[in-house]
Order: structure tokens, then sequence, then C-alpha cells
């Protein structure tokens, strides 16, 4: 199970990877939640290649750094990401949606947030897969060629759909709500983030 101390949390030993993907500039906290936001897409990117890439070079026999691998994003995908999809379904878009009328630029995304919304669910469901498909490899050491194809199909349909996912939210959504929510509305979502990963990531 994944965890994020200070944003979208996770265990000290995976920290270092991570901050090389992050880049030199520190992590978003609450404080700036659409920031926030923006680089759990990192660690989603990150660990979805994670996944994929241990897919594309494991043998027959699962190495121990490729079952951590594996274990690891498996974990994240598990806990953080899915508070990161609550934080978006339950915070960030329904104040978007409730300030429709007052701004026509909020109202023009309507079918955009729609679609991240049915994303979400999709990815639910092909998360569903990769966690039964890579349990069984864990447990039993290997797959069936048959399973490890079915993998790689949901591996690649994942990617394709976070890839326009996260373009979406990080190029429109979130600089739109940076731009027509107020401070003070932004300061709640924050605060709301802070609730749901502290009871759900404790």
């Amino acid at each position: 199970m994944f965890t994020w101390k200070t944003t979208c949390s996770f265990p000290e030993h995976w920290r270092g990877d991570l901050m090389i993907q992050l880049g030199a500039r520190p992590a978003a906290g609450f404080d700036d939640p659409l920031r926030m936001l923006s680089d759990c897409h990192r660690r989603i990117e990150w660990f979805l290649g994670s996944l994929y890439n241990v897919d594309q070079v494991a043998g027959e026999t699962l190495t121990p750094a490729e079952r951590q691998a594996l274990e690891s994003a498996l974990g994240y995908f598990a806990t953080s990401g899915v508070v990161h999809t609550q934080d978006e379904d339950e915070s960030l878009f329904p104040r978007l949606r409730s300030c429709a009328d007052d701004h026509p630029c909020v109202h023009a995304v309507l079918e955009t947030l729609e679609r991240l919304d049915l994303d979400h669910q999709l990815a639910h469901e092909e998360h569903k897969v990769v966690e039964r498909l890579i349990q069984t490899w864990l447990r039993d050491g290997m797959l069936t060629p048959d399973s490890r194809e079915n993998l790689k199909l949901v591996l690649e349909s994942l990617r394709e759909r976070y890839r326009g996912h996260i373009e979406l939210e990080d190029s429109v959504v979130f600089p739109l709500a940076r731009t027509v929510l107020s401070a003070t509305v932004i300061e709640t979502v924050g605060k709301e983030m802070r609730q749901r990963h502290t009871s759900y990531l404790r």
C-alpha cells in the first residue's frame, strides 16, 4: 500500500527515485492543491512506467528488483492513486461545475470534465485487471502467455488513457481552476485534500 507523507504520501524508501522524476523544485503541499495534483501526475506516470517496464523486460522468473517495483507500484495505485482521483472528483471538479454559469470559459469545458470522470471510471476497471494479474505473477512467480499478453494490452491502454487525461488536466483544467476559483475556494480544496489524505493514508 502506498502513502505520501507530504504530497500524495509515500514510503521513505521510494523518495529518491521520485524526487529525481519531479526534478529539483520542492513538491507542492496542501497550501497549493492545484500544483499538488499536478505533482501527483508525475508519480502516476512514474509508477505506471515502472509497471510497463517490468512487463517489457522481465523473464519467466522475476528478479528481486522487479518484484519490488511491481509491489511498490501496486501499492501506489491501490491507495494514493485512489485518493488522487477522489481529490479531483469530490473536491476540484464540483467547484468548477458550480461556477459554470458565471464563467463561460468553465461552461465550455463541462464536457471535458465529463470525459475526465469517465476516464477515472475506466481506469479503475483497468487497474483491477492489472492488480489481479500482477498479484498472480507475484504469488505464482509466473504468468501464462495469455495472461502476460493481457497484462501488456491493459497497461498499454492505461498509458494512453493517462497520457491524454493528464495533458487535459495539466494544460486546461488546473490553469482554468487557478483563474476562476477564488483563493478561499482553492484553500478549501486544499483543506479537504489534507483531511482525505490524513484519514485514508494514515
